[in-house]
């Protein structure tokens, strides 16, 4: 593919971003991941929840101009209500952005007490969480994610820096992951209990939280970020 036809698919998706943001208030969220990825180049990025996948599109699009990485967004598609099948929505859509290479979209429920579906990812280095904000899905990706983290990893939440319970769950949960712990909740999920141990030492984490310029009373009001990457030295 030439650049400009690159050119074009990016200032469509563009356009498509800009009509669909406002239904989820995602559209300045999906520059920002955009631009992330193209500066850190992962190479895999995971979203759960993909809407009307104004995210993930953007997304993908920032991996194909880095000829690397890949994006999984998964939504079983419930809170669709438009007249045409959701699946076949976001295919066309994937074939005229020419994205099949970046973007596989996976049209099931995810069931965050097992995370099997996506054990075959070796390496995590974004995830999204766009379905619920609630401390419960917190630890449950973050169960998952430390094990794929090699060197640096982000666990974006949207909602998460407004959202009290979630808010008060990555607060809470820093200082004691920086100091080797593993907090009771969810130490209590965690199968492999020393192996996880091992893997805290090995991290420092930070977090970051982000308002966005929404219509007041919006839900979807901010996002926050936990970012997980190796110690540096000097760092205890």
């Amino acid at each position: 593919m030439n650049s400009s036809e690159t050119q074009d698919d990016f200032s469509n998706i563009v356009d498509y971003v800009r009509d669909t943001g406002k239904a989820y208030w995602t559209e300045g969220f999906s520059f920002y991941l955009y631009g992330l990825i193209k500066m850190i180049k992962p190479k895999m990025i995971v979203e759960f929840g993909t809407g009307y996948g104004t995210t993930c599109f953007l997304a993908a699009q920032a991996c194909k101009e880095n000829n690397f990485g890949k994006v999984i967004s998964i939504d079983d598609g419930s809170d669709w209500n438009e007249n045409y099948k959701y699946q076949d929505f976001l295919s066309e859509k994937i074939s005229e952005y020419r994205l099949s290479s970046f973007l596989n979209i996976e049209n099931y429920k995810i069931n965050f007490d097992n995370l099997t579906s996506l054990n075959h990812l070796d390496e995590v280095n974004i995830v999204f969480n766009d379905i619920d904000c609630s401390p419960y899905y917190f630890f449950a990706i973050l169960k998952w994610l430390i094990p794929r983290t090699k060197t640096a990893s982000y666990f974006i939440i949207d909602r998460g820096a407004t959202y009290w319970p979630n808010y008060c769950a990555m607060e809470l949960s820093i200082e004691q992951l920086n100091s080797g712990k593993i907090p009771k909740v969810l130490y209590d999920i965690i199968d492999n209990k020393p192996q996880f141990q091992e893997l805290i030492k090995r991290f420092k984490f930070s977090t970051q939280y982000v308002l966005k310029t929404v219509n007041q009373g919006s839900d979807q009001d901010s996002f926050a970020i936990l970012k997980i990457e190796d110690c540096n030295v000097g760092y205890f």
